[in-house]
């Protein structure tokens, strides 16, 4: 086998997103259109034998104190690497990836942090909840509270709507970099509009929006489809509606939209105490994923 680090423009992009499509470990993230929006100068080690590929990892690369290092962007929630199952040898790819890496820092989010040798690896959690079954089977296992809580729902003149933009969610965005909620970086709307315009091309991505009687945008949900994987992106509400109900029953509506079609929601977790109740109370399982930092230097790096 042999490795080498190609830039994005060198790659045949057919060739790459079949890769990825028919990988275990490949997801929306991975995809070349994906990529190009998001980091326009990503690279990519490929690992190749007589055969063809056998895998791949993403990378972002840029300078920091002098220092070459790839940082994972803040719209890609997983860039690990993805790898042709189930002909690929797994010892011989530990040697020639940390080979490929030699000359470089890395901060990713990835499920296949076992092939990055030497490198510092945090647990994170996501949750994932089942949906290949009926609408009523998966509402049998939310939380009694969420059941009653979606039951009794009084929609307060709220109506919920599909929309073919993503205006009403880069405004929750701003609402909150406004009023000091957190901040996301100046050019993330833009991309997350291109991004979404781009998916929903391609029908991968659906935004579910909730309006008040005066059509002001009080929450808005994104959800991205790959394969039998259903993610949701982001879910954003208003402060002053939360004590309506109006997110979870949002999300459970859309649930019972997709129920049966697709084999997992992932919600893409947290450890924030009030998003992992959230996320919970749907009957989501627990699943692990590694932050992997492997440095050339003694400072801290982080995912941007």
């Amino acid at each position: 086998m042999i490795s080498e680090i190609i830039h994005n423009k060198n790659i045949d992009r057919r060739v790459w997103d079949e890769f990825i499509s028919n990988s275990s470990t490949g997801s929306i993230f991975n995809l070349s259109w994906y990529l190009d929006i998001v980091f326009s100068q990503w690279q990519s080690i490929i690992v190749s034998d007589d055969y063809g590929w056998v895998a791949v990892l993403p990378l972002f690369p840029r300078k920091k104190w002098g220092f070459s290092i790839s940082l994972q962007p803040l719209l890609i929630r997983y860039s690990g690497v993805v790898r042709n199952e189930p002909g690929y040898k797994k010892e011989m790819l530990y040697d020639i990836m940390d080979e490929a890496l030699s000359g470089l820092s890395i901060c990713h989010y990835t499920s296949s942090a076992d092939l990055i040798h030497e490198s510092e690896q945090k647990i994170k959690i996501t949750y994932k909840l089942d949906i290949s079954s009926g609408y009523d089977l998966i509402f049998s296992g939310f939380k009694k509270s969420l059941r009653n809580k979606i039951n009794n729902f009084d929609d307060h003149g709220l109506s919920i709507t599909e929309d073919h933009t993503s205006t009403a969610l880069a405004g929750l965005y701003h609402h909150y970099n406004e009023i000091g909620k957190f901040k996301v970086p100046k050019d993330y709307c833009e991309k997350l509009e291109l991004l979404f315009a781009r998916a929903q091309q391609k029908k991968m991505a659906k935004i579910v929006s909730v309006r008040n009687s005066d059509q002001e945008v009080v929450a808005s949900m994104l959800f991205l489809y790959f394969k039998d994987t259903v993610y949701l992106f982001s879910g954003l509400i208003q402060k002053e509606f939360k004590a309506t109900g109006i997110k979870p029953y949002l999300l459970a509506m859309e649930i019972k939209n997709i129920a049966g079609k697709y084999k997992t929601l992932d919600f893409l977790g947290s450890v924030i105490p009030g998003v992992a109740i959230f996320n919970e109370s749907f009957g989501s399982v627990q699943y692990s994923y590694s932050e992997v930092i492997k440095k050339k230097f003694p400072f801290n790096i982080l995912p941007i």
